[in-house]
């Protein structure tokens, strides 16, 4: 999360809350006070929870302006046991300004100019452009095996507007293990305050770090 978005942070928090039915939840909240963007603000996350003394088998991220519907975290929990994959990315509820527009964020995320939505996980593609969203379900000790996200601007950075991008470069190298379960699972929000992880839109939306 980001400083400014506290009433959304609630929200997020609130659908974790009503998403922990069938699996146990030991979550992490961080702040990224520096600017220094959400690859190294999820890692932090990640790494402090784990100093805590939680060993967790998944990691599923959450940004703030973002939500779980119901049952996310056990869908993909059961559909990644039954496929054996290491990476697990559903799809989403697009929400305009309080607008489901569905068929609009279905064309937000491509594989080869086709919407990724219901496709198979493309390896190849992946090199071309993001098609995963950020809220997946990665298995924890293959995060920390690739050492989390990529450093910002280092080699392995394909795109400043993309840090999730970079992290699944790393793990598909790996030899992870992609499935895409061909459903919405979670709620997109576009509010006109979305800052596509970037320090400076959100310095130029909040009023600074």
């Amino acid at each position: 999360t980001i400083k400014g978005r506290e009433d959304l942070l609630k929200r997020a928090i609130a659908s974790i809350r009503e998403d922990v039915t069938r699996v146990i939840v030991a979550g992490a909240i961080e702040v990224d006070l520096g600017g220094l963007g959400p690859a190294v603000t999820r890692t932090r996350a990640v790494v402090q929870t784990m100093n805590a003394g939680v060993r967790p088998k998944w990691i599923a991220f959450l940004d703030d302006d973002d939500e779980f519907l119901p049952d996310h975290l056990a869908k993909l929990v059961e559909h990644a046991e039954a496929t054996g994959a290491d990476v697990v990315y559903p799809w989403f509820e697009l929400n305009v300004n309080g607008r489901v527009e569905n068929s609009k964020g279905d064309n937000l995320l491509l594989i080869h100019g086709k919407p990724a939505f219901g496709q198979q996980f493309d390896p190849t593609g992946l090199d071309v452009n993001n098609f995963i969203p950020i809220t997946t379900l990665v298995r924890a000790d293959l995060f920390v095996q690739v050492g989390g996200f990529p450093e910002v601007n280092s080699p392995e950075w394909p795109h400043p507007d993309n840090e999730d991008w970079a992290l699944w470069l790393r793990l598909r190298d790996a030899g992870a293990v992609f499935s895409h379960l061909p459903e919405r699972t979670w709620v997109w929000h576009w509010h006109g305050k979305n800052t596509s992880g970037r320090a400076d839109r959100a310095a130029a939306i909040y009023g600074g770090k």
